[in-house]
């Protein structure tokens, strides 16, 4: 998996153990190494005890899904080329700051940060 710390992040607090999402367009960017073309099941973990935040995943510069943040946890599925990919999470809207503690994407090689 993924450390958020360890991602490169835009306008969010980099903590020791996770990142702090505060404000309309802070973002997180992970570096992903897929083994082949395909959706591949995947899981963030939330550092809050409950989070609640709208937001919006881009895979390789492409937009992909926008949720909104009720748990600690959310699962997704991202599809993913052969090769090294960029997924990056992005606040739409927050009544509170958001902290994202990892990403688990099933089936991949190491994330690279």
């Amino acid at each position: 998996y993924g450390q958020a710390e360890n991602a490169h992040a835009t306008g969010c607090v980099k903590h020791q153990e996770y990142v702090t999402f505060s404000n309309k367009g802070d973002k997180v960017t992970f570096v992903i190494d897929a083994p082949s073309d395909a959706t591949y099941p995947s899981v963030l973990l939330y550092a809050n005890e409950v989070s609640r935040g709208a937001f919006s995943i881009v895979v390789n510069g492409y937009p992909s899904e926008e949720f909104t943040v009720n748990s600690t946890t959310h699962k997704t599925q991202l599809t993913l080329r052969q090769g090294i990919n960029t997924v990056t999470f992005r606040l739409e809207k927050s009544d509170r700051t958001v902290s994202l503690d990892y990403i688990e994407v099933f089936g991949v090689n190491e994330l690279a940060s």
